[in-house]
Protein backbone atom coordinates (compact mmCIF):
# COMPACT_ATOMS: atom_id res chain seq x y z
CA UNK A 1 0.00 0.00 0.00
CA UNK A 2 1.74 3.17 -0.95
CA UNK A 3 2.40 5.61 1.55
CA UNK A 4 1.90 9.33 -0.11
CA UNK A 5 -0.07 10.10 -3.22
CA UNK A 6 1.56 9.34 -6.43
CA UNK A 7 2.65 11.97 -8.82
CA UNK A 8 1.38 14.72 -10.32
CA UNK A 9 2.85 13.97 -13.26
CA UNK A 10 4.15 17.29 -14.34
CA UNK A 11 3.65 16.81 -18.60
CA UNK A 12 0.06 15.79 -17.42
CA UNK A 13 0.04 18.81 -15.38
CA UNK A 14 1.52 20.78 -18.68
CA UNK A 15 -1.57 19.67 -20.39
CA UNK A 16 -4.12 20.66 -17.66
CA UNK A 17 -2.94 23.76 -17.46
CA UNK A 18 -4.17 24.51 -20.83
CA UNK A 19 -7.32 22.22 -21.27
CA UNK A 20 -8.35 22.83 -17.66
CA UNK A 21 -9.96 25.69 -18.38
CA UNK A 22 -12.75 27.60 -19.24
CA UNK A 23 -14.65 27.55 -22.94
CA UNK A 24 -12.88 30.73 -23.83
CA UNK A 25 -9.63 30.07 -22.58
CA UNK A 26 -8.94 26.55 -23.23
CA UNK A 27 -6.06 25.67 -25.29
CA UNK A 28 -6.47 22.60 -27.70
CA UNK A 29 -3.43 20.09 -27.54
CA UNK A 30 -1.44 19.24 -30.49
CA UNK A 31 -2.45 22.04 -32.19
CA UNK A 32 0.62 24.24 -32.59
CA UNK A 33 4.31 22.98 -32.61
CA UNK A 34 5.55 22.40 -29.40
CA UNK A 35 2.05 21.98 -27.57
CA UNK A 36 1.91 18.75 -25.04
CA UNK A 37 0.86 15.83 -27.29
CA UNK A 38 -1.90 14.43 -26.45
CA UNK A 39 -0.99 11.03 -27.32
CA UNK A 40 1.58 11.48 -24.97
CA UNK A 41 -0.87 12.17 -22.20
CA UNK A 42 -2.86 8.77 -22.89
CA UNK A 43 0.11 7.10 -22.87
CA UNK A 44 1.07 8.11 -19.41
CA UNK A 45 -2.16 7.79 -18.34
CA UNK A 46 -2.33 4.14 -19.40
CA UNK A 47 1.24 3.14 -18.15
CA UNK A 48 0.01 4.68 -14.62
CA UNK A 49 -2.36 2.52 -14.73
CA UNK A 50 -0.40 -0.36 -15.44
CA UNK A 51 1.46 0.47 -12.55
CA UNK A 52 4.90 0.75 -15.93
CA UNK A 53 5.57 3.88 -14.09
CA UNK A 54 7.61 4.70 -10.78
CA UNK A 55 5.73 6.45 -8.04
CA UNK A 56 6.32 9.88 -8.15
CA UNK A 57 5.77 10.12 -11.89
CA UNK A 58 2.11 8.29 -11.99
CA UNK A 59 -0.54 10.57 -12.94
CA UNK A 60 -2.99 10.94 -9.98
CA UNK A 61 -6.27 10.00 -9.80
CA UNK A 62 -7.08 13.39 -8.91
CA UNK A 63 -4.85 14.57 -12.32
CA UNK A 64 -7.37 12.02 -14.20
CA UNK A 65 -10.40 13.32 -12.92
CA UNK A 66 -9.48 16.67 -13.81
CA UNK A 67 -8.36 16.09 -17.22
CA UNK A 68 -10.99 13.54 -18.54
CA UNK A 69 -14.05 15.80 -17.04
CA UNK A 70 -12.26 18.54 -18.83
CA UNK A 71 -12.25 16.59 -22.32
CA UNK A 72 -15.56 15.47 -21.46
CA UNK A 73 -16.86 19.23 -20.79
CA UNK A 74 -14.65 20.73 -23.91
CA UNK A 75 -16.90 18.59 -26.33
CA UNK A 76 -19.45 21.09 -25.97
CA UNK A 77 -17.17 24.41 -26.28
CA UNK A 78 -16.76 27.00 -29.23
CA UNK A 79 -14.74 25.71 -32.11
CA UNK A 80 -11.70 27.28 -31.00
CA UNK A 81 -11.41 25.66 -27.76
CA UNK A 82 -12.89 22.28 -28.90
CA UNK A 83 -11.35 19.40 -29.37
CA UNK A 84 -8.17 19.51 -31.86
CA UNK A 85 -7.71 17.25 -34.63
CA UNK A 86 -5.21 15.35 -32.82
CA UNK A 87 -7.08 14.99 -29.83
CA UNK A 88 -10.22 13.97 -31.58
CA UNK A 89 -7.67 10.88 -33.88
CA UNK A 90 -5.95 10.30 -30.17
CA UNK A 91 -8.96 9.14 -27.60
CA UNK A 92 -10.61 7.41 -31.27
CA UNK A 93 -7.17 5.21 -31.62
CA UNK A 94 -6.85 4.77 -27.93
CA UNK A 95 -10.96 4.03 -27.35
CA UNK A 96 -10.76 0.47 -26.76
CA UNK A 97 -7.37 0.90 -24.29
CA UNK A 98 -9.50 3.34 -22.04
CA UNK A 99 -12.86 1.48 -22.14
CA UNK A 100 -10.90 -1.98 -20.33
CA UNK A 101 -8.28 -0.52 -18.66
CA UNK A 102 -9.50 2.67 -16.78
CA UNK A 103 -11.01 2.67 -13.54
CA UNK A 104 -14.82 2.44 -13.82
CA UNK A 105 -14.85 6.36 -12.30
CA UNK A 106 -12.78 7.56 -14.77
CA UNK A 107 -14.61 5.84 -17.44
CA UNK A 108 -17.86 7.16 -15.97
CA UNK A 109 -16.55 11.10 -16.45
CA UNK A 110 -16.02 10.10 -20.30
CA UNK A 111 -19.73 9.14 -20.37
CA UNK A 112 -21.39 10.47 -17.54
CA UNK A 113 -24.93 9.42 -19.20
CA UNK A 114 -23.68 6.00 -18.86
CA UNK A 115 -24.34 3.85 -15.47
CA UNK A 116 -21.79 3.94 -12.68
CA UNK A 117 -22.73 2.83 -9.08
CA UNK A 118 -21.55 4.80 -6.29
CA UNK A 119 -19.68 3.47 -3.39
CA UNK A 120 -21.30 4.81 -0.88
CA UNK A 121 -24.13 7.74 -0.32
CA UNK A 122 -21.53 10.59 -0.15
CA UNK A 123 -20.12 9.76 -3.51
CA UNK A 124 -23.68 9.47 -4.89
CA UNK A 125 -24.10 13.42 -4.01
CA UNK A 126 -20.73 13.74 -5.68
CA UNK A 127 -21.94 11.56 -8.87
CA UNK A 128 -25.34 12.86 -9.25
CA UNK A 129 -23.69 16.67 -9.48
CA UNK A 130 -21.63 15.21 -11.73
CA UNK A 131 -24.24 14.21 -14.32
CA UNK A 132 -25.54 17.84 -14.28
CA UNK A 133 -21.95 19.50 -14.39
CA UNK A 134 -20.59 17.42 -17.01
CA UNK A 135 -23.52 18.48 -19.70
CA UNK A 136 -22.42 22.28 -19.17
CA UNK A 137 -25.30 22.63 -16.92
CA UNK A 138 -25.12 24.65 -13.36
CA UNK A 139 -26.20 23.22 -9.79
CA UNK A 140 -28.78 24.91 -7.36
CA UNK A 141 -27.58 26.28 -4.10
CA UNK A 142 -28.15 23.20 -2.23
CA UNK A 143 -27.02 20.58 -5.09
CA UNK A 144 -23.84 23.03 -4.49
CA UNK A 145 -23.47 22.94 -0.49
CA UNK A 146 -24.46 18.81 -0.51
CA UNK A 147 -21.48 18.13 -3.00
CA UNK A 148 -19.00 20.42 -1.78
CA UNK A 149 -19.69 18.79 2.39
CA UNK A 150 -19.48 15.32 0.47
CA UNK A 151 -16.00 16.22 -0.79
CA UNK A 152 -14.56 17.92 2.27
CA UNK A 153 -16.07 14.75 4.66
CA UNK A 154 -16.81 12.17 2.68
CA UNK A 155 -15.10 8.93 1.36
CA UNK A 156 -15.14 9.83 -2.38
CA UNK A 157 -12.49 8.82 -5.00
CA UNK A 158 -10.37 11.78 -5.45
CA UNK A 159 -11.11 11.45 -9.44
CA UNK A 160 -14.15 12.25 -8.71
CA UNK A 161 -13.67 15.43 -6.25
CA UNK A 162 -10.81 17.01 -8.82
CA UNK A 163 -13.70 16.39 -11.69
CA UNK A 164 -16.56 18.45 -10.03
CA UNK A 165 -14.50 20.75 -8.67
CA UNK A 166 -12.38 21.84 -12.26
CA UNK A 167 -15.99 21.00 -13.44
CA UNK A 168 -17.77 23.99 -12.02
CA UNK A 169 -14.68 25.90 -12.69
CA UNK A 170 -14.84 25.13 -16.23
CA UNK A 171 -18.82 26.08 -16.32
CA UNK A 172 -17.98 29.40 -14.85
CA UNK A 173 -19.66 29.23 -11.42
CA UNK A 174 -23.03 31.14 -10.64
CA UNK A 175 -23.58 33.06 -7.58
CA UNK A 176 -25.63 30.23 -6.16
CA UNK A 177 -23.09 27.99 -6.28
CA UNK A 178 -20.21 29.93 -5.31
CA UNK A 179 -22.63 30.58 -1.90
CA UNK A 180 -22.80 26.74 -1.82
CA UNK A 181 -18.92 26.66 -1.63
CA UNK A 182 -18.49 29.48 0.90
CA UNK A 183 -20.99 27.85 3.30
CA UNK A 184 -19.51 24.76 3.08
CA UNK A 185 -16.18 25.92 3.96
CA UNK A 186 -17.42 28.58 6.40
CA UNK A 187 -20.88 28.03 7.86
CA UNK A 188 -23.29 30.91 8.26
CA UNK A 189 -23.20 30.87 11.99
CA UNK A 190 -19.53 31.18 12.21
CA UNK A 191 -19.29 34.23 10.32
CA UNK A 192 -17.42 37.18 11.78
CA UNK A 193 -18.88 40.34 11.22
CA UNK A 194 -16.72 43.97 10.27
CA UNK A 195 -16.91 46.83 12.02
CA UNK A 196 -16.04 49.06 8.96
CA UNK A 197 -17.89 51.54 6.87
CA UNK A 198 -16.69 50.02 3.74
CA UNK A 199 -14.43 47.14 2.78
CA UNK A 200 -13.32 46.77 -0.59
CA UNK A 201 -11.81 42.87 -1.41
CA UNK A 202 -10.26 41.64 -4.49
CA UNK A 203 -10.33 38.05 -5.17
CA UNK A 204 -7.11 36.76 -6.95
CA UNK A 205 -6.68 34.01 -9.05
CA UNK A 206 -6.07 31.10 -6.75
CA UNK A 207 -3.59 29.77 -9.62
CA UNK A 208 -1.70 32.63 -9.69
CA UNK A 209 -0.39 34.16 -13.28
CA UNK A 210 2.40 34.51 -14.97
CA UNK A 211 2.47 36.57 -18.34
CA UNK A 212 0.43 39.51 -16.67
CA UNK A 213 1.38 42.39 -14.44
CA UNK A 214 0.00 41.86 -10.47
CA UNK A 215 -0.96 45.34 -9.39
CA UNK A 216 -3.48 44.41 -6.60
CA UNK A 217 -1.29 44.04 -3.65
CA UNK A 218 0.52 47.13 -4.19
CA UNK A 219 -3.12 49.15 -4.44
CA UNK A 220 -4.55 47.35 -1.76
CA UNK A 221 -1.25 48.98 -0.10
CA UNK A 222 -2.17 52.37 -1.12
CA UNK A 223 -6.02 52.29 -0.28
CA UNK A 224 -4.49 51.03 3.26
CA UNK A 225 -2.23 53.74 3.68
CA UNK A 226 -5.37 56.38 2.66
CA UNK A 227 -7.38 54.58 5.15
CA UNK A 228 -9.23 52.73 3.17
CA UNK A 229 -9.45 49.26 4.52
CA UNK A 230 -9.26 46.09 1.19
CA UNK A 231 -9.26 42.43 1.90
CA UNK A 232 -8.08 40.08 -0.95
CA UNK A 233 -8.38 36.48 -0.58
CA UNK A 234 -6.20 33.67 -2.61
CA UNK A 235 -3.63 30.75 -1.55
CA UNK A 236 -0.25 30.12 -1.47
CA UNK A 237 0.58 27.93 -4.85
CA UNK A 238 -2.03 26.00 -6.83
CA UNK A 239 -2.01 23.70 -10.05
CA UNK A 240 -2.00 23.09 -12.65
CA UNK A 241 -0.64 26.84 -13.63
CA UNK A 242 1.31 27.13 -10.74
CA UNK A 243 1.80 31.10 -10.79
CA UNK A 244 2.94 33.65 -8.98
CA UNK A 245 0.13 34.42 -6.45
CA UNK A 246 0.11 37.48 -4.27
CA UNK A 247 0.35 35.15 -0.98
CA UNK A 248 3.70 34.37 -2.42
CA UNK A 249 4.60 38.46 -3.27
CA UNK A 250 3.67 38.78 0.39
CA UNK A 251 6.38 36.29 1.84
CA UNK A 252 8.71 37.47 -0.23
CA UNK A 253 8.07 41.08 1.17
CA UNK A 254 8.13 39.45 5.28
CA UNK A 255 4.67 39.46 5.60
CA UNK A 256 1.99 37.32 7.35
CA UNK A 257 -0.71 35.59 5.95
CA UNK A 258 -1.92 32.33 8.11
CA UNK A 259 -3.39 34.27 11.04
CA UNK A 260 -6.68 33.42 12.90
CA UNK A 261 -10.29 34.14 11.96
CA UNK A 262 -10.40 36.06 14.59
CA UNK A 263 -6.78 38.34 14.09
CA UNK A 264 -7.50 38.63 10.54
Amino acid sequence: MLTRYPGPNQTVLEAQARVCTGPHRSRPLGKRPGDPDPEDILDLILRTVRQELPVEQRVSSAQMGAFFAAMTLRKGFPERTNWSPAEARTFASHGRKLDSELSPETRFLMNPEGDYTAANAQEQRVVGALRKILSGRHLTYSETLAMCRAILNGPVNPALKAAALIGQRMNLETYEEVKGYLDAVFPPEQIQTVDAPSLTHFGQPYNGSTRYFKPTLFVAAVRAALGEPTVLHGTDTMPPKSGITEEQIIHALGGKTVLPLLDA
